[in-house]
């Protein structure tokens, strides 16, 4: 899947991600993730101008 606009040299992506348990966790650069059936992940962008 391609990630929908905006795009540019000021755009900062954050990922969480919700566990099956409920534990809700914020991702970093490099960061991998076992995947677990029943995990929920959210992608957003902003602007860091």
């Amino acid at each position: 899947m391609t990630p929908e606009g905006p795009f540019g040299p000021n755009i900062v992506y954050t990922v969480t991600y919700t566990t099956p348990s409920g534990i809700e966790r914020r991702m970093v650069e490099g960061d991998h993730v076992e995947l677990e059936n029943g995990m929920v992940f959210n992608v957003g962008n902003t602007d860091k101008s």
